[in-house]
């Protein structure tokens, strides 16, 4: 009887370890809504500087241009919008790569531009890694689709290479506030989901040891 009571109280102990430690999803998704808003706020200024840079007005850079998604979010489920993101942030992180490629022809090396640029696009690729996790973690069921290889970018005018950058830049800012949004809005969703799959994980294990 001593030893069943031992093995109880120390279930129970586990149980609270568990049930009250951080939740890593949860914390990821909480990280992710913080990451992007920021992106977003950083979206505005870099695109003002992008337009004044390259002497555009920003109502010239609307449009749509081969290989620029959209700045929308498919999917009924939170699992198909978390996707829905996610290969959009992947598109966009290549688009930055061509964007800041096509800058060395445009902008001197010390430009600051090219700096912001740059850390645009690492924060994309934390953004888009935070995703990731949440997918794997709360809806390991879904298929995340493999990389695609960069295809080799022709060559274009400098204009063509300045309004192709104002372009991504637009919808990256467009996208950004989408993404923000729904981040919050499935907030919830996603931290409610580990916590039931933590409950019943520690109800089986309730139930396991009642038999022994």
């Amino acid at each position: 009887m001593g030893v069943l009571h031992w093995i109880q109280s120390v279930l129970v102990f586990t149980i609270v370890v568990e049930t009250t430690k951080p939740n890593p999803a949860c914390a990821t998704q909480m990280r992710s809504i913080k990451l992007a808003t920021m992106m977003e706020r950083n979206s505005e200024e870099l695109l003002r500087t992008y337009v004044s840079r390259q002497g555009f007005f920003q109502n010239s850079c609307t449009g749509q241009v081969e290989g620029i998604p959209e700045a929308l979010i498919a999917g009924d489920k939170p699992e198909e919008r978390l996707l829905s993101m996610y290969t959009t942030l992947r598109v966009l992180h290549r688009l930055f790569i061509t964007v800041r490629e096509q800058q060395k022809d445009l902008l001197e090396s010390d430009d600051p531009l090219r700096n912001m640029l740059l850390d645009a696009q690492t924060r994309v690729t934390h953004l888009t890694g935070n995703l990731k996790i949440i997918l794997t973690n709360v809806f390991p069921g879904v298929a995340i689709p493999p990389e695609h290889i960069p295809v080799p970018q022709p060559k274009i005018s400098y204009f063509k290479k300045k309004l192709y950058g104002c372009r991504v830049l637009t919808k990256y800012n467009e996208f950004l506030s989408k993404v923000v949004q729904e981040l919050t809005d499935i907030r919830k969703y996603v931290c409610t989901a580990v916590e039931i799959k933590l409950t019943a994980k520690i109800n089986l294990r309730l139930r396991f040891h009642a038999f022994r």
